[in-house]
């Protein structure tokens, strides 16, 4: 198959592609095998879908999301941290258990997860293992991709929850049992809430399942002074990182880590080093500061992989665009803190896509043998012809002032996704 339209991706955070009236080509497998502005000669037999005047980006990649807590976005960000707890996330979660609750919850977060156009996902549900799975089961007929975990907490340091260390670690292993009948789509993902809410036995027998199944992992790292000095009581000859890769956390298989806001230099080398992607929630961390900025600029430099993620319920939407635009707007501020340069608005895409894309493998770009994930995108509203912007100013027009109404086609994986619960009103 051959796409045409006004084509834009990027190779790296510094060299974008932009075709006007270009062409991928796409294998059998829905792979990438070129993008070029005129058809070779050899795919001229080739079916071509016609997108004249359209962008066709890649799609988004929201790598870090709390499933339960879609129910409490935009709630309680005048509350401290510990009392935004209390008041609506651990609520939340208990909801979350009820299994038609949760259902309608899953419907609901995979639908707006299509309508803003995020094919792939990093999801952390509750402590409960049902929804989980529900979760699992929903997102494996929707057509697009996600890693999926029900959250581990043995230890209630933060929050209420307390589970049962065997109990949490069987009901982790039961869904990646139930994972392997699934499709190709879905992986589970062992889920550690963050160090001070495990034991160190969870913790051990977490890494030691990830690495017997070949699970991805999802945790938090650093996020606040609280959970800082919480490991740093508990492990004084280990940094934060240390534990993770202490417990075959950290790299051993496919690693997001969110937030990583008191990392230092040494501890960034060591996820550069790991090959652990860093999400960054820009809009979470405004919502409900943990004491210190994000130093995004310096992780860059230090050659650390950083993708975006919205971070629901801290986060209070699951619009890509807005967390793309939002880390723009928080690395400006950044600049005044200690001097660093702010990203641009095709850095914060280029992470949004490509930077979250590489916690899947070869997603969020248009290079060869990547995976045909692709928008395409109506934007003749916000950038008539006559006005003459080029292919990346409409991107960027797009990113600032477009909505999620102006994409016409999602694909993942080479397939055209529709709307997944068509049922669900609005999204």
């Amino acid at each position: 198959m051959i796409y045409h339209g006004d084509i834009f991706y990027c190779k790296d955070l510094t060299d974008f592609i932009a075709i006007k009236d270009g062409y991928i080509i796409v294998d059998a497998e829905n792979r990438i095998v070129d993008v070029c502005s005129a058809i070779p000669e050899r795919y001229e037999r080739e079916p071509v879908r016609d997108h004249n005047n359209k962008l066709i980006i890649p799609a988004f990649c929201d790598i870090h999301l709390h499933s339960s807590q879609l129910v409490n976005t935009g709630l309680g960000y005048d509350f401290p941290f510990e009392e935004w707890l209390i008041k609506y996330t651990n609520p939340a979660e208990r909801q979350y258990a009820d299994l038609a609750k949760a259902e309608a919850i899953n419907k609901r977060l995979i639908n707006q997860l299509w309508y803003y156009g995020s094919m792939h996902s990093v999801i952390m549900g509750s402590t409960d293992a049902l929804s989980a799975l529900n979760l699992m089961k929903h997102y494996d007929k929707s057509g697009m991709r996600a890693y999926i975990g029900k959250m581990n907490a043995d230890v209630a340091a933060f929050g209420d929850q307390a589970e049962d260390s065997e109990r949490s670690v069987e009901e982790t292993r039961l869904l990646a049992e139930e994972a392997k009948k699934l499709s190709d789509s879905v992986f589970c993902c062992v889920s550690p809430e963050f160090v001070p809410n495990c034991s160190d036995r969870l913790l051990m027998r977490l890494g030691e399942l990830a690495v017997e199944y070949s699970l991805p992992v999802q945790s938090h790292l650093s996020e606040g002074e609280a959970d800082v000095q919480a490991v740093k009581d508990r492990y004084p000859e280990l940094s934060y990182s240390q534990v993770y890769l202490k417990y075959q956390l950290f790299g051993q298989t496919s690693t997001v880590m969110a937030h990583a806001i008191y990392t230092s230099k040494e501890e960034r080398t060591l996820i550069k080093e790991r090959n652990v992607t860093v999400a960054h929630c820009p809009i979470a961390l405004s919502n409900i500061p943990s004491g210190k900025t994000m130093p995004l600029r310096e992780f860059l430099e230090d050659g650390v992989n950083i993708g975006l993620g919205s971070d629901i319920g801290g986060g209070h939407t699951l619009n890509m665009m807005r967390v793309i635009e939002q880390t723009v707007h928080y690395s400006k501020f950044q600049q005044f803190i200690d001097g660093s340069k702010p990203l641009s608005i095709l850095e914060a895409f280029a992470l949004a896509t490509l930077g979250g894309g590489k916690v899947f493998g070869e997603v969020g770009s248009f290079q060869p043998r990547y995976h045909f994930d692709a928008l395409v995108i109506d934007d003749e509203e916000l950038s008539p012809e006559a006005a003459g912007y080029d292919i990346k100013e409409r991107v960027e027009r797009f990113l600032y002032e477009g909505n999620a109404g102006l994409i016409q086609e999602r694909y993942c994986h080479g397939k055209k996704v529709d709307k997944p619960f068509p049922d669900i009103i609005p999204k």
